[in-house]
């Protein structure tokens, strides 16, 4: 039979031993209910369980205000969702990836459960994702650190929502993976940008135009399905990109891109081909905005550059064609991030060493090597003395 000492002390009073340590009982203030933690010495657990009780009596009194009522990450995200989340211009994007990564996870998840280290096993589960198969039947093996960093994004985004709201009380640590800046593969020649042209010719009338649009203004891929035949004026050679396929361009911002001589003649064809009907310069085949997701981006892309022999390029790809085409015909770095809309040099600065003799200025800056059988300066050096070794 137990003693009445050791009830008390099982009852809440004091910490009592346990598996080799100290047993502190104290109450969750997020739930109210009877929870344990253990420590090494009788010091640090009766010190716990003073600072817990004094948060319970502060919170009783109205000295400390009490914890949000329980809710799942599926019913917070809902209120951002409705709150900010559908006037982002990535509404789409960050749907997509709730219902992809995050709410298979955390959906029905209280928020207040979601710590640190909740988040690095979510992290793991990511990094070990299976296969899946893309639009263009490429399968890629798991995500790659910039898309895993972008649904860690979504989450730290939703939980400060929770915590200015109140739902949250503490945000758990995300330790977001480095995204390295890489090289993009894109054709490097007049001479495949030609080939890729013609290639795009026999294909067909509808892929000519939105490819040669894509390689000859460097416009992104929802830029140019939200394009209008009011946004291109022949007269001055100019063409206006204010819009995208979801609302605003990237930067939310308008901007101009010369029109080529040789898209010119192109978009002519174009639109005495689709009529004065449309106000679209890319429409689908129902006269309506082509698809985020169609064939004539992916399946019908690969199949022309198989055909022309030519490397294979993502069709995001024609844009950096287009940045690095420019600096490598002596553009400077400044005037094409105006043109791609960059809302950052740095974000440029990944052609830099296309540009023509870029380094040219350094290569002497050394000066010249010596030849072989120059004489050298011989220095003598007086011996070091014994007695005067410092």
């Amino acid at each position: 039979m137990k003693s009445a000492q050791t009830k008390r002390r099982r009852g809440g009073a004091t910490p009592y031993r346990h598996e080799g340590g100290w047993r502190a009982p104290y109450v969750d203030l997020a739930t109210g209910r009877r929870r344990f933690k253990k420590f090494a010495t009788y010091d640090e657990a009766l010190g716990f369980m003073e600072r817990a009780r004094a948060a319970r009596r502060a919170q009783k009194d109205g000295i400390l205000a009490a914890p949000p009522p329980p809710m799942p990450f599926r019913e917070l995200y809902e209120q951002w969702r409705t709150a900010r989340g559908q006037h982002k211009r990535s509404a789409v994007t960050d749907t997509i990836l709730f219902e992809k990564h995050l709410r298979p996870f955390f959906g029905e998840m209280v928020v207040t459960q979601i710590q640190t280290a909740m988040v690095e096993r979510f992290m793991g589960q990511l990094r070990r994702r299976r296969p899946i198969v893309r639009p263009d039947g490429s399968v890629d093996d798991r995500l790659s650190p910039s898309s895993i960093r972008a649904v860690l994004a979504l989450l730290h985004t939703v939980l400060r929502y929770g915590q200015r709201t109140g739902a949250v009380q503490t945000l758990p640590q995300l330790d977001r993976p480095r995204v390295t800046v890489k090289e993009y593969p894109c054709f490097t020649t007049d001479a495949e940008v030609a080939t890729f042209v013609r290639a795009a010719r026999d294909a067909g009338p509808d892929v000519l135009a939105i490819y040669a649009g894509a390689i000859y203004t460097g416009a992104r891929l929802s830029e140019l399905r939200a394009l209008r035949w009011g946004d291109v004026d022949f007269d001055r050679g100019l063409i206006r990109i204010g819009r995208s396929g979801d609302g605003p361009t990237k930067s939310g911002k308008v901007r101009f891109v010369p029109l080529a001589d040789a898209l010119a003649p192109i978009l002519k064809e174009q639109k005495l081909r689709v009529g004065d009907g449309f106000a679209l310069c890319f429409p689908g085949p129902d006269g309506q905005m082509l698809p985020r997701i169609s064939a004539i981006f992916y399946r019908r892309f690969k199949a022309i550059l198989r055909a022309a022999k030519l490397p294979d390029l993502r069709f995001h790809d024609l844009r950096h064609s287009f940045a690095s085409l420019l600096v490598a015909k002596g553009v400077n770095l400044y005037t094409v991030g105006k043109l791609l809309g960059h809302s950052s040099p740095l974000m440029t600065a990944r052609y830099s060493h296309l540009a023509p003799d870029s380094f040219a200025a350094l290569r002497g800056i050394f000066g010249q090597s010596p030849p072989a059988d120059a004489p050298a300066d011989v220095v003598q050096l007086n011996p070091i003395e014994k007695g005067n070794e410092k």
